[in-house]
C-alpha cells in the first residue's frame, strides 16, 4: 500500500528520462505538500476551520514519520495558519519532504536513485525496481476516469493533485488529454457534493494548484 504522496511522486517521474523536469520539479513539490495535508485530514490528525485555517485535532500525532514531522510543525505554530501558508512552507521545504518520500520508496524496493549530471547540471535518476507499482497506479486511475471504475477518496485526491501540477499527460495520451481533463473535473465535482471531507480536501488541492501556478510563472 502506497501513500498518496508516494504515488504522486511515482507518477511525476518521466518514464523515458527517469527524472523530473526542471519545471515539474517545483510544481510537484507543492502538490506533494498538498498530498501530505490531505492524508493528515483523512487520518483526522488535522481539521480545517471555517476560516480555512489548519488546526490540530486532539488525537495523537501520525504514525508515519513524515506525516509526524508535518503534524508537529503545524502544532508548534502559535496560531492557526491558512492552507496556502502550509502548502507554500512545505513546498519550499521540499528537500526534507521529497527526500523522505523517496527514501520510503527505496525501502519498499520500488525505485533506485542515482546522482547524474547533464553537462554541469546535477540531477537525480529514478529507476524502477518494481515496475508493477507505477503500472497499477496508472491503470487504476485510468480505469476510474475512462472505465468508470468505482473510485475511493484516495484515487480522487490523487487525480485532483495530478491535475493541480499539470501531470495528466503522464497518465493519458495526447488524444485522451482533453476528455480526461473533463472527466477528472466531473469526478472531483461529484465527489465533493455531500462529502464535507472531500470538499475540504479540494480546498487543499486548489491551494496547491495556486502555488504551482505561481511557481511556474515566476
Amino acid at each position: 500500500m502506497f501513500s498518496i504522496a508516494e504515488e504522486l511522486f511515482l507518477l511525476s517521474v518521466h518514464e523515458k528520462k527517469h527524472s523530473l523536469s526542471f519545471s515539474s520539479n517545483y510544481e510537484v513539490d507543492y502538490a506533494l505538500a498538498g498530498a501530505l495535508l490531505a492524508e493528515l485530514l483523512l487520518l483526522e490528525k488535522i481539521k480545517i476551520n471555517e476560516e480555512g485555517r489548519v488546526e490540530i485535532s486532539p488525537e495523537a500525532e501520525a504514525d508515519d514519520p513524515l506525516l509526524a514531522i508535518i503534524w508537529k510543525k503545524i502544532k508548534k505554530e502559535k496560531r492557526p495558519r491558512k492552507i496556502n501558508y502550509w502548502i507554500r512552507l512545505f513546498g519550499q521545504d521540499q528537500k526534507k519532504v521529497k527526500d523522505q518520500i523517496i527514501e520510503n520508496l527505496i525501502q519498499k524496493n520500488v525505485i533506485a536513485v542515482k546522482n547524474k549530471k547533464f553537462l554541469w547540471i546535477p540531477y537525480k535518476e529514478y529507476t524502477q525496481q518494481d515496475t508493477t507499482a507505477k503500472f497499477f497506479s496508472k491503470e487504476m486511475l485510468r480505469l476510474v476516469v475512462f472505465a468508470k471504475e468505482k473510485s475511493g477518496d484516495h484515487s480522487i485526491i490523487l487525480l485532483s493533485l495530478v491535475r493541480a501540477c499539470d501531470l495528466l499527460d503522464h497518465l493519458f495520451t495526447i488524444d485522451e488529454i482533453a476528455a480526461a481533463k473533463t472527466r477528472v473535473n466531473e469526478l472531483v465535482k461529484n465527489e465533493i457534493l455531500g462529502n464535507s471531507v472531500m470538499a475540504t480536501i479540494q480546498k487543499i488541492s486548489d491551494a496547491a494548484a495556486i502555488a504551482v501556478l505561481a511557481a511556474s510563472s515566476s
